[in-house]
């Protein structure tokens, strides 16, 4: 068999092969301009000579770091048990309720019956809506919500019934403003909730030392002002007080904060 025969009957695998011999030496070629192959090999025998020169950290640096975090968990819990305000579980509902509103709605109920008709009887007036809309809160976040502020409504009012004053009254559960709180955002989340009370000097100095001395559940005076009870001949003084209660939720990652 001559070479027009063997060209003939095989030219295309033989056109196949040079193609792709020809293209071997291209991209050998590329590839050497670009990349250096033997600097890049030195380069890391370089990099683990010197991280087999590394010390590993000492027995006692580890268990002296160790224990530092330790304390700074124990000092960040404390902190957390301190600045929270914790909701009576009365006021929480059920993680699988399923049917939130008429929980509510019976909760809201058997807060009136405690506090403004208990207070009625001892001639207390007590707004007879707790701060609370006259409408259900829409989904359980701000049933919720408002359940928490009925919390704080109930642990101030139950503190104005105790100093004597003689009102209760403009409570109002100051509504969330703006998107939802998102993950990966600031993890302290303030309610606040207003108040209008009335009474002598001496109940009002009361119950302000009640709220800023006492108590189990951790309250934020955010600002009060007192004043005369303008166009009344009472001689009764009134406190405007504003509270918030703190939410603090540890699992929150704070990210890009600002100081």
């Amino acid at each position: 068999m001559d070479l027009n025969d063997v060209w003939q009957g095989n030219r295309r695998f033989i056109l196949g092969v040079g193609c792709a011999v020809v293209l071997v030496l291209i991209g050998k070629g590329v590839v050497g301009s670009i990349w250096d192959a033997p600097a890049a090999a030195r380069g890391v025998e370089r990099h683990a000579s010197g991280l087999r020169r590394e010390e590993a950290p000492r027995a006692a640096e580890v268990a002296a770091v160790t224990g530092e975090s330790s304390a700074l968990a124990a000092r960040l819990e404390e902190l957390y048990a301190r600045l929270a305000f914790v909701t009576e579980e009365r006021y929480l509902l059920p993680k699988n309720e399923p049917n939130p509103d008429l929980l509510y709605n019976a909760i809201r109920g058997q807060a009136r019956e405690d506090l403004v008709e208990f207070a009625a009887r001892r001639n207390i007036r007590v707004k007879d809506t707790l701060g609370l809309p006259d409408y259900t809160p829409d989904g359980k976040e701000a049933i919720q919500r408002y359940l928490r502020g009925l919390c704080v409504v109930e642990q101030v009012v139950s503190a104005a019934i105790v100093a004597e004053v003689r009102a209760v009254d403009g409570i109002e559960i100051v509504e969330k403003k703006g998107r939802a709180r998102q993950k990966s955002e600031v993890f302290v989340e303030p309610l606040e909730v207003r108040f209008e009370i009335a009474g002598t000097t001496a109940a009002i100095a009361e119950l302000i030392d009640s709220l800023v001395r006492g108590g189990e559940q951790f309250l934020c005076v955010e600002d009060f002002m007192i004043e005369p009870d303008q166009g009344k001949s009472s001689g009764l003084t009134v406190l405007k007080l504003t509270v918030s209660a703190l939410t603090i939720d540890p699992a929150v990652q704070v990210t890009g904060a600002k100081r």
